[in-house]
């Protein structure tokens, strides 16, 4: 038997991902893929880049991770919060992180128990695309073509999926450090969780499961208030 853990989005939340890393350990996984999206938005980038690459999983770059080795989206920089808090990140990384998050691929294979995986941020071709249950055949089929692999997973939407496809299955495991981003402030109050999946194949089987890891919200928050970053009410706003 081969297990798999994916994960994806830590933007920034070391608090989270350490959560996500314990609860892999418990459960004796084999292995981890990291889908990109790792240091920014969140209150320890540095930290977060530090303990994915001790981890020396396979991983990819994220869209987000490109505002720290390249110069930030003019669209971006008309926004001052947004601004800050990339700016302020950009100020925790020095060379060593930078050379991490360049040394990251769009898309990695990993060989599981004889299956291959196709792994991504947002798709094969860029890390921008948007994969939703209901996005349409026809992108699709534009995004993955030459990519044969059975499983296709990918991140970037913060939102756990498992969809069918052209008789191959494509997976997001959710994010497991800012899971509620895309939802109206507050929304989280209710289950604040770390996100992730996992793929086990034994005797030629393939499952997957999603997984909810509670978070200690007061921890985290105390955290993130002694971090530095600016604007941290908005950030913990997310999560209360």
């Amino acid at each position: 038997m081969a297990r798999l853990a994916v994960v994806s989005d830590i933007h920034g939340n070391a608090f989270a991902l350490d959560t996500v890393l314990a609860s892999i350990e418990h459960d004796g996984i084999d292995q981890i893929v990291y889908l990109g999206d790792l240091a920014e938005g969140g209150p320890r980038p540095a930290e977060a880049i530090e303990r994915l690459a001790a981890l020396n999983c396979p991983a990819v770059l994220g869209n987000t991770d490109d505002y720290f080795i390249k110069p930030l989206p003019e669209k971006f920089q008309k926004d001052p919060e947004w601004r800050d808090v990339v700016t302020w990140g950009n100020e925790q990384l020095n060379e060593s992180h930078r050379a991490f998050l360049r040394s990251l691929p769009l898309t990695v294979e990993i060989d599981l128990d004889g299956e291959t995986i196709t792994c991504y941020h947002a798709s094969p071709k860029s890390y921008g695309d948007l994969i939703f249950p209901d996005t349409p055949e026809s992108d699709l089929e534009t995004w993955f073509a030459g990519v044969d692999s059975p499983l296709l997973i990918g991140g970037h939407t913060h939102q756990q999926m498992l969809r069918r496809w052209n008789g191959r299955l494509l997976m997001n495991p959710g994010s497991a450090g800012r899971s509620f981003h895309h939802l109206p402030i507050g929304s989280g109050s209710a289950r604040p969780w770390c996100e992730y999946a996992v793929i086990t194949r034994e005797n030629g089987e393939t499952r997957v499961e999603f997984r909810h890891i509670p978070l200690d919200l007061d921890g985290m928050i105390a955290d993130a208030r002694k971090s530095g970053l600016p604007h941290v009410e908005s950030w913990i706003a997310e999560w209360t």
